[in-house]
């Protein structure tokens, strides 16, 4: 135990460092082309609009241009300070009154406007690493184009990978799950690739390995710690627990022992991601606070009581409402995937076929019940932002297919 303690250890020092030092890389990069590109992206700020709509009237399909205009700003920002306060700082330019997509709007009027710097160093900004890159050579339209190729070309990918293993089972249940999630959206709105990417990732990782995750049940602590350190190093706050949901699903499903140890291992990966996600964004707030001159720590500790709902002289809600928002934002999806599910058992009820309970993982229900969870804790985020964050509920969506396909394929045998 105090060995594998010492290692995760060092593989927290090590992905603090190598983040920090990747993005003061990426910060000596030349501006030029940068600027170019993102102003290029005015254009489409300009006639979407900060949250346009897919569908007309469906607000599932959001997609969030208020927050890629934060990712642009900050990647073309120009300032005076050493490129290693930059990459903690990581300010953009503001306009006091007007919204981030506004600010890249009215740019594109040809107005000059009369702004200041605004740091958002709480985040990590990771998505840097990859975003001021691609600006060198492409625009916003073309990043977009790109980005909705390599989500696909994953997806192919994986479900490729079940065939081969013959997990044919899980075909299925995870492209309703994917489809859940709005590819369409997905490709458009560059904060929402970090998740569903690293999930993908996830799943090719894990079906190239199988093996090496059943024979050692470890390796499960550590791929959770890792990715609970990127997701909060790549992401926005978008809908990370994805990357941990998912991937825990098809684990549990294919490395079923008993009860007792499935569901020590479902929590010891749940903590492993867990502390993984809080220490890796919490590394960034002490490492701004001790390099730079602004205090991020209490700007971090401030938001996150308002995100858990705790802040005072801000709008309360309840773990209800936040819950049944996230919902009812695609509430027909997710009473189709119910009522497969007991059609099913209501079949096996019918043809007087015994459910063997022993055939299938009950602890990949557990998984089920992980966006609920996460609701409640991040109550004030859900609530606010449910037009993205409803996504996790693709975790319950695949694990309950599963779940019922376990079962529907399987019979007991006397």
């Amino acid at each position: 135990m105090l060995k594998h303690i010492r290692n995760i250890l060092f593989i927290f020092i090590g992905m603090v460092a190598a983040g920090y030092l990747a993005l003061v890389c990426v910060y000596t990069l030349p501006i030029g082309p940068i600027q170019k590109n993102v102003a290029e992206a005015a254009n489409i700020m300009q006639m979407d609009g900060s949250h346009p709509e897919l569908v007309y009237g469906h607000q599932d399909t959001m997609l969030d241009n208020l927050t890629d205009s934060i990712m642009l700003l900050t990647a073309r920002y120009e300032g005076t300070e050493s490129v290693f306060e930059e990459a903690l700082l990581n300010n953009r330019f503001t306009v006091n009154g007007l919204m981030d997509s506004e600010v890249l709007a009215v740019e594109a009027e040809g107005e000059e406007l009369d702004g200041t710097e605004s740091s958002y160093g709480r985040y990590w900004h990771g998505y840097l690493l990859y975003v001021k890159p691609l600006l060198m050579v492409l625009n916003y339209g073309q990043i977009r184009y790109f980005v909705g190729a390599v989500q696909f070309a994953l997806l192919v990918l994986v479900l490729y990978l079940f065939v081969k293993t013959n997990k044919e089972k899980h075909v299925l249940p995870f492209t309703v799950a994917y489809l859940f999630l709005n590819p369409a959206a997905l490709s458009l709105s560059l904060q929402y690739f970090p998740a569903s990417v690293i999930t993908m990732i996830e799943f090719v990782v894990i079906l190239i390995n199988q093996e090496k995750y059943k024979i050692n049940p470890i390796r499960w602590i550590y791929h959770f710690f890792i990715v609970g350190c990127l997701i909060a190093y790549f992401d926005f706050l978008t809908f990370p627990l994805l990357t941990l949901g998912m991937p825990l699903v098809f684990l549990m499903v294919e490395n079923q022992k008993t009860i007792k140890r499935d569901s020590l291992l479902f929590a010891k990966s749940c903590a492993a991601w867990g502390i993984g996600y809080a220490s890796m964004w919490g590394s960034k707030w002490i490492l701004g606070s001790l390099l730079t001159k602004k205090n991020m720590l209490a700007d971090a500790i401030g938001q996150v009581l308002f995100r858990v709902g705790a802040a005072e002289n801000e709008v309360k809600t309840s773990a209800i409402e936040a819950i049944m928002r996230n919902i009812g934002a695609n509430k027909l999806y997710l009473l189709l995937t119910i009522s497969v599910f007991f059609g099913i058992i209501l079949y096996k009820i019918l043809k007087k076929e015994n459910i063997n309970l022993k055939s299938v993982n009950i602890s990949v229900l557990l998984c089920a019940i992980l966006p609920f969870l996460w609701y409640m804790v991040v109550s004030n985020h859900s609530y606010i932002h449910y037009w993205f964050t409803y996504r996790i509920l693709a975790i319950s969506i695949y694990a309950i297919l599963i779940f019922a396909t376990t079962i529907f394929c399987k019979r007991e045998r006397g």
